[in-house]
């Protein structure tokens, strides 16, 4: 009998787990062709394509962008400039993790719409069933910037018709971040470092 009821919790908790790793969120961030790494959507690329996707009705929906402190430059979203940045913690969670000026862009409410979308995280293949939601697609320009760090926010219904604060689920949804050296590059790098170093010691024996 004990091990009946063992044998029923765990199956319960396996169900669980495997609809807790396919559940589909509120919010999503997704960047087309971008590499999934450390809870983030990254991409090197200055021109991309951006989305803001929602599995169910989430309203007064912004997209965040983080900016570093000590730089000038552009965010262009359809070809319109996103307007300058608004320096303070737009109010999520986990802001104090990249600080910098931060800029809003509001998309309004998202309601269920007749795109097909999935988990991007759990599911990159698209091998599930999926749902229906609402998907708002940007063309995004980057200039200036080294980095950007992407967020989005919203309302969701919870019980008896209250609005509940709901966050796109990542550490950080998407990233623009530098290029990383190619292999190449870092050679010759060090190939002039070393040539550099053995000039500095000829000079200090002579």
């Amino acid at each position: 009998m004990k091990k009946r009821i063992l044998f029923l919790i765990i199956c319960v908790l396996s169900v669980a787990g495997v609809q807790q790793a396919f559940a589909i969120p509120a919010l999503q961030v997704y960047i087309q062709g971008a590499e999934y790494t450390q809870e983030t959507w990254v991409t090197s690329a200055d021109a991309f394509v951006l989305q803001v996707i929602a599995s169910e009705p989430v309203y007064n929906v912004v997209l965040h962008m983080v900016v570093p402190e000590n730089e000038s430059g552009a965010i262009f979203l359809n070809g319109e400039n996103a307007g300058g940045p608004i320096y303070g913690d737009p109010g999520y969670t986990n802001g104090g993790i990249f600080p910098g000026w931060y800029i809003g862009h509001t998309i309004g409410d998202m309601i269920l719409g007749n795109n097909l979308i999935y988990n991007e995280v759990s599911d990159p293949m698209h091998t599930e069933s999926g749902k229906y939601g609402d998907i708002v697609s940007f063309n995004m320009t980057i200039s200036g910037y080294s980095s950007v760090f992407f967020e989005a926010m919203g309302d969701k219904v919870v019980g008896q018709g209250r609005l509940q604060p709901t966050f796109a689920p990542l550490s950080h949804d998407a990233a623009k971040v530098p290029p990383v050296p190619e292999p190449a590059k870092m050679s010759l790098l060090g190939v002039g470092l070393i040539g550099l170093l053995g000039k500095r010691f000829e000079n200090r024996k002579s």
